[in-house]
């Protein structure tokens, strides 16, 4: 398991849910990035599942970060505002996605390196994204595990992605809308 690194499929609905408990709970600041516009603090009570939906690959993008050790940076890049994830010592949340034909794209929690941070953030944020990283695992369904047919017709078991109570059985799994590798679901 990479320690820096969180897989799992959500629904829109359950990831609304949990964004917005851990971010009350943990009182976390929240930047939303959508592809083509400039990036933004947002109040997770407008966070709706529509935004988790019928999006491309990595066309939003959320970052939580925690005000008692870090604060948003901004810097420009093509004409618009992103936020410096690494100066404003921030988590990457990349959601899952639901796009039509009953296809559901891999979601990511996400941090670099401690050794890429500096001061009190390499120090702090490795514990945040372990929280996040628990929080998740509570709020997600440990009766199944995410499965993947190999080529040479084996099949392998990935134990740390998450999957959600929500998401349907028949629902495709994917990474990416035009990869060819499709994840299963099995019970555990």
């Amino acid at each position: 398991m990479n320690r820096h690194l969180q897989e799992f499929f959500w629904t829109p609905e359950e990831t609304v849910r949990w964004l917005k408990h851990v971010v009350s709970d943990l009182r976390l600041w929240v930047v939303l990035w959508e592809v083509g516009r400039d990036a933004g603090l947002v109040d997770p009570e407008v966070l709706a599942p529509r935004l988790f939906e019928n999006s491309v690959d990595d066309s939003v993008q959320l970052f939580l970060g925690d005000p008692t050790f870090s604060r948003p940076v901004w810097r420009e890049t093509n004409g618009r505002r992103i936020l410096d994830v690494q100066l404003s010592c921030a988590v990457q949340f990349v959601p899952a996605i639901s796009v039509p034909d009953h296809i559901l794209l891999q979601g990511r929690l996400a941090v670099l390196r401690p050794d890429q941070y500096d001061g009190s953030c390499a120090e702090r944020l490795p514990g945040l994204f372990r929280h996040l990283r628990l929080s998740m695992q509570r709020h997600s369904d440990r009766t199944r595990i995410v499965t993947q047919l190999l080529s040479g017709g084996g099949k392998k078991r990935w134990k740390g992605m998450l999957v959600g109570k929500d998401v349907p059985a028949d629902v495709e799994l994917k990474q990416f809308v035009t990869g060819s590798v499709v994840f299963d679901l099995e019970a555990t």
